[in-house]
């Protein structure tokens, strides 16, 4: 069968279009976590020296921005957290259901720009991945930073702060704050999460470990 010429231009401007608005819904479609593309955390404890004195350091050595916490004395580490992988990943020894991980990615590798649109685009995926199990706990917020302390390794942050629901046990539910700062190309991530019961009394770890996170190159 012969297709006529107007027909046939029809069809392949019909087709265009279709690809180009389907990449254009791809673009804007849910950003989920980029397990797969983590860079790599090697953790080592390490000796330090300031003022004279002599600690002990943790270290995470990585291909991308070498980093140190002189908070982790009560931590051990774990191979991930309870719904994702991170690039390191720790529980507190004395209630293992409190744990935080660092997580590095470039920035083209997830969200781009850290904007506001990216984080709803990152919020909609954590929906999709916990269907009638999630609860976005500061959508009004616009992401803001908690208050007193709105910077990660020295960059300003997003919180993501949302909680979900175990599947398998309704009444298990976990309290997620995600810290997201951006240094050039790199997204630099601090994961904390415990039972939602004791949120309220573990924030200020939260913010500990927050403050802690530092460059290796500030010990020089």
């Amino acid at each position: 069968m012969k297709i006529a010429p107007f027909a046939l231009s029809l069809i392949l401007t019909t087709t265009v279009l279709n690809n180009t608005v389907s990449a254009a819904i791809d673009k804007a479609g849910p950003l989920f976590w980029p397990e797969n593309r983590l860079i790599p955390i090697k953790v080592s404890d390490t000796k330090a020296n300031a003022d004279a004195l002599e600690f002990t350091i943790t270290e995470f050595k990585n291909s991308t921005l070498p980093l140190f916490s002189s908070s982790m004395k009560e931590w051990h580490a774990v191979a991930g957290l309870t719904y994702y992988k991170t690039s390191a990943a720790f529980a507190h020894i004395h209630n293992p259901s409190i744990k935080t991980g660092i997580s590095l990615v470039k920035s083209r590798d997830w969200l781009g720009d850290l904007n506001e649109d990216s984080l709803n685009r990152y919020v909609a995926a954590l929906q999709i991945s916990n269907p009638k199990r999630f609860t976005h706990l500061n959508p009004d917020t616009r992401f803001a930073p908690v208050g007193g302390s709105g910077f990660l390794v020295g960059n300003p942050y997003k919180m993501v702060h949302y909680e979900v629901v175990a599947e398998e046990d309704p009444t298990v539910v976990t309290e997620i704050r995600e810290f997201i700062a951006q240094e050039k190309d790199l997204l630099i991530i601090l994961s904390f999460e415990s039972p939602k019961s004791m949120a309220s009394r573990v924030s200020g770890t939260a913010l500990m470990q927050l403050s802690a996170l530092s460059r290796m190159d500030e010990l020089e």
